[in-house]
């Protein structure tokens, strides 16, 4: 509908909440803005404030601000253990050397990308597809003592 909407805007389109129902231009514009706003989020990470150095058998805790850690998974852990509770990080040093890890939001739900089929004497096709997966490295020094000032 968003893309109908910008090709053709004289186009009337609308929803109903029943089969041969009356008009219901609040379904349509939800749905619209529910299609807009996950677009438009679709690139947020999750905003973590780790620290650069941790102290091997420790444990930090830390929240992100973006709140949308729970679209992603931890992937790819060294050095140490790194789990999520809710909008919540864990993050324990284990470890000599730097703990990384990725924070990664991919669906391999069509194993494919999203193909656009155009034809200039019939009607445009897509595929669905994959999207574009989004991932966030972290990686944090590991210190065998706290350093002293």
């Amino acid at each position: 509908m968003l893309i109908w909407q910008y090709a053709d805007p004289n186009t009337q389109s609308y929803f109903t909440s029943l089969l041969h129902g009356s008009r219901n231009d609040n379904i349509l514009r939800n749905e619209m803005n529910e299609i807009l706003a996950l677009a438009n989020s679709h690139y947020t990470t999750s905003n973590l404030n780790v620290p650069s150095e941790i102290v091997i058998g420790n444990t930090i805790t830390v929240s992100d601000s973006n709140n949308v850690l729970n679209k992603f998974n931890i992937e790819n852990v060294t050095n140490g253990r790194v789990s999520k509770n809710g909008n919540n990080v864990s993050i324990t040093a284990t470890n000599v050397g730097n703990l990384s890890f990725t924070l990664s939001n991919s669906v391999n739900r069509f194993k494919r990308n999203v193909k656009l089929y155009y034809a200039t004497d019939s009607q445009n096709v897509v595929q669905a597809g994959d999207l574009d997966p989004v991932r966030r490295n972290y990686t944090i020094v590991l210190l065998h003592h706290i350093r002293q000032m």
